[in-house]
């Protein structure tokens, strides 16, 4: 089935939205609804499109399905378009000022409405980034409080597990990593993040196969975002499987080719190829874009590796 509509904002500062559930083989609509809500009912709009399409597919739901399906994560939509802006700030970047960039989003959310589970399991994550990359224990300090927020607020949201998986992860308690991720799966089997930090803690344990099977969970649930590729091929140069790893950084460019990470990647597995030749211009276009201490490192060996002294 394909779900396809319309938003168009009113003269009178309503929102209308035409929604149509067809079936492409056979080229027909099974179901179009048009809703109409102020700017700050979006949320009950949601719940009563969700409701129609339910009603549409005939699919009788799970006991905690109407619950869950209606639930809201926050009745402040100022809150939740910060929690939006704030997920979107860090993931398209990925780098420490959009992190700082999201946490500030994360914070404003939080005072839109305090209780709001999903903005600290946003915060968390961030912080966990920052810490990541500065390797200062503070922020990962931050990290886990604001998971543990996250989980104590909204225990039946994914994301409060996904962010508490990931901070267990750094602390070395894979087995709760593991826990805390698996519930998340559960609960949204759809999620590639609780897909991708899944085959991080099996990475960090050395289970090679289970890894490298939940990243293609991961990359199955959104073949679109650069970093499911990214951390598989990784992993691949860690398990040293370099041919399969070039094929990873190279989907990177090609999603993110204004991000250093892809072009970071492809170097490293050159050079650990022994083709510095080919890491050369690779760490290059990293530097352009990033400048960091990574790949004027590696840049160095390889022209030391070159006699190029």
């Amino acid at each position: 089935f394909l779900l396809s509509g319309s938003v168009r904002n009113e003269t009178n500062g309503n929102i209308t939205v035409v929604a149509t559930l067809e079936e492409p083989e056979k080229k027909s609509a099974l179901w179009t609804g048009q809703f109409a809500a102020a700017s700050q009912d979006l949320l009950t709009m949601e719940d009563r499109i969700y409701s129609g399409l339910i009603q549409a597919l005939h699919l009788p739901p799970a006991k905690d399905e109407p619950n869950r399906g209606t639930a809201h994560p926050t009745e402040s939509l100022e809150a939740y378009y910060l929690y939006l802006q704030g997920r979107a700030a860090f993931r398209q970047k990925g780098d420490v000022a959009s992190g700082f960039t999201a946490v500030g989003l994360f914070t404003k959310a939080i005072e839109k409405d305090p209780n709001f589970g999903l903005a600290y399991a946003g915060m968390a994550d961030a912080w966990m980034y920052i810490y990541d990359q500065k390797k200062d224990r503070i922020w990962l300090d931050k990290a886990l409080y604001t998971a543990e927020q996250a989980r104590r607020l909204s225990p039946d949201m994914p994301e409060s597990h996904i962010a508490l998986g990931g901070v267990y992860r750094h602390t070395g308690r894979h087995a709760e990593a593991i826990g805390e991720l698996a519930r998340a799966l559960a609960l949204a089997p759809g999620s590639d993040a609780a897909a991708l930090r899944l085959a991080l803690a099996y990475k960090d344990m050395g289970d090679e196969p289970e890894s490298m099977r939940y990243y293609a969970v991961a990359i199955d649930a959104n073949p679109y975002y650069w970093k499911n590729y990214s951390e598989r091929g990784r992993a691949q140069v860690h398990f040293g499987e370099y041919g399969p790893a070039i094929g990873s950084f190279r989907k990177v460019t090609e999603l993110a080719p204004d991000i250093a990470t892809g072009y970071l990647g492809l170097g490293t597995v050159y050079f650990h190829q022994g083709k510095c030749e080919q890491a050369i211009p690779q760490f290059q276009k990293a530097i352009r874009i990033t400048p960091s201490t990574n790949a004027y490192a590696n840049l160095g060996a390889c022209y030391y590796s070159l006699y190029r002294f």
